[in-house]
């Protein structure tokens, strides 16, 4: 069902969103700019985490 509506589960989207970011945290060379995404880039974890924390509770 979801292959039909394209759809990805939440846990693909984080991981997708986490690649994304290591990516862009490589090319970054101003301070600011690195610290910013370094703490976008742990929210994400930090989310992933407890998305995968609640699937293997409650699955």
């Amino acid at each position: 069902m979801m292959q039909e509506a394209n759809a990805n589960s939440p846990v693909v989207l984080l991981r997708r969103q986490i690649l994304e970011a290591q990516e862009k945290l490589k090319t970054l060379t101003a301070a600011a700019e690195r610290k910013a995404e370094q703490t976008r880039l742990s929210e994400l974890h930090t989310k992933l985490a407890i998305k995968m924390e609640a699937f293997r509770k409650y699955s």
